[in-house]
């Protein structure tokens, strides 16, 4: 997903079902509002057949517990930076973290 995100030009915009096996999940849509920030909200509730084997095992186990405490209402930004897990970090992953933290955009 890292990459997906370096690609996204200046105004672009990224729609991305983040699923559970055999439980959904939902449609997050990510905006570049920056060099390295991404705005991120979850959209609505999704159900997609997954790909054999393109499921990481243990990112969907974390997903499906996070998933659940709020169905993804806190997250409002997809961190690539490098950093320790703090509290604003609704999902931590490896080069990854969907975040608590609000992106601020310049008008």
């Amino acid at each position: 997903m890292p990459a997906w995100l370096r690609r996204l030009s200046a105004t672009g915009r990224l729609a991305f079902p983040m699923t559970v096996t055999d439980a959904g999940g939902g449609m997050l849509l990510v905006k570049r509002r920056g060099r390295d920030e991404f705005e991120a909200r979850f959209l609505c509730q999704v159900w997609f057949y997954e790909f054999d084997g393109a499921r990481d095992d243990h990112v969907s186990d974390r997903f499906a517990r996070a998933f659940a405490q709020d169905r993804g209402s806190e997250v409002r930004s997809v961190r690539t930076d490098e950093h320790a897990e703090d509290a604003a970090c609704w999902l931590h992953g490896d080069g990854w973290c969907l975040s608590r933290r609000e992106i601020h955009v310049a008008e």
